[in-house]
């Protein structure tokens, strides 16, 4: 009988530890595809003023941003 319920114990945690990787696998790559995500939106958006202003570059200056030609 002790064996038998040792083999169950041993089912039962085995189990239940491939579900806590499978679960924090899950997660991690949730995390990296939210990071990504969040960095192609960043660059969207600077690709987006990079463009807008019009094609010349902008320099800037202590803080202060002008148009060099």
């Amino acid at each position: 009988m002790g064996v038998y319920l040792a083999g169950i114990s041993s089912c039962t945690l085995s189990a239940w530890l491939t579900c806590r990787l499978a679960s924090s696998e899950q997660q991690r790559m949730f995390l990296e595809r939210e990071h990504s995500l969040h960095h192609s939106h960043e660059m969207a958006q600077k690709e987006i003023l990079d463009n807008s202003s019009n094609g010349i570059p902008q320099i800037s200056y202590n803080g202060n941003s002008s148009t060099s030609l």
